[in-house]
Formats: structure tokens, sequence, C-alpha cells
């Protein structure tokens, strides 16, 4: 069995006094990754899988919900705590 797909994800503590890269989340540029929605907010929401209920900047929302995720994952990795992620 594999590694658990989150691990890569969970941004590390600096070795031995080395400053870290970016890693994981850290590493991903929204705005890059944002540039390829189309410009029409309900093409943007049509794209990301989102239904008819979408309303308004589908970009802002995914950057909220994305800023929030990184932030909880690299507080985790900062207490040195382990999340663990259940999929059927």
């Amino acid at each position: 069995m594999g590694a658990h797909p989150l691990l890569p994800w969970i941004r590390r503590r600096p070795r031995h006094g080395r400053a870290a890269r970016p890693r994981g989340l850290d590493a991903i540029d929204t705005g890059a990754l944002l540039a390829g929605l189309p410009d029409s907010p309900d093409e943007a929401a049509a794209v990301c899988g989102f239904g008819p209920w979408a309303r308004g900047d589908v970009r802002a929302h995914l950057v909220e919900h994305f800023d929030a995720m990184r932030e909880f994952y690299r507080e985790a990795a900062r207490r040195g705590q382990c999340v663990v992620v259940w999929t059927d």
C-alpha cells in the first residue's frame, strides 16, 4: 500500500536550519491555476462542475476555499498534527 495522497501536501518543517521550499499546497499559484478558467462566470462554474446553483464570482469562491484549506493544513503541519480523510 502506497503513501496517502495527502502526505505530499503537508508542508514539512525545515531541517538543520535550512529554509523550507514551498511544497504541496503552498507551491500552487492559484492565480495561474484559475487563469485557465473561462471569463464568463456561468462557463467557469460549468468547467468546475458546479451546478446551476452557482452564482457570483466562481474564482473568488475557489480562492477563498483553497486558501482556507491551505491554512488548515499549514497549521496542522506546524503543530505536528495528522489529518485523516476517509473517502469511499
